[in-house]
């Protein structure tokens, strides 16, 4: 690909700033387009799960059994010594196996819980323990297609 030189202008000016014509988006246009089918797997998740908090029911943490290794067993004792009991927040739709790992994830509502802030925001605080608990995931553990 043949690129031109760039031709070169005049500096800022010391403190300036870069002023731009148009406002940022708050949504890219493939955000938007993916819209409507993102919100019928939150209202899938909310038939599912109900509108509570995933990871605390009734004071008690719940575990995902079918996500624990054998050799997690002292992470998962310590993950459920430290999660907090109460929830805080609205509910947040969290992606167990994030985006960055799985793009199309947050569309699949199999990978899709809803948490509270205070728990979204613990589960990002403490992935390993998480992943005990079975709320975080990694590339490798996505389902097949």
């Amino acid at each position: 690909m043949k690129r031109s030189a760039l031709k070169r202008g005049k500096p800022l000016a010391r403190g300036g700033r870069l002023e731009r014509r148009t406002p940022l988006q708050q949504r890219s246009a493939k955000r938007i387009a993916e819209l409507p089918e993102r919100l019928a797997v939150i209202d899938e998740v909310e038939r599912r799960d109900g509108r509570r908090c995933a990871l605390v029911h009734d004071g008690r943490v719940w575990a995902d059994d079918r996500r624990r290794m054998p050799d997690e067993s002292f992470a998962l004792m310590v993950a459920l010594e430290v999660v907090p009991k109460a929830c805080d927040g609205p509910l947040d739709p969290h992606e167990v196996i994030p985006r960055s790992a799985w793009p199309g994830g947050h569309l699949v509502a199999s990978n899709v819980r809803l948490v509270c802030r205070r728990h979204h925001e613990w589960i990002g605080d403490h992935p390993d323990l998480a992943h005990a608990l079975g709320f975080h995931g990694y590339s490798w553990d996505r389902p097949a297609a």
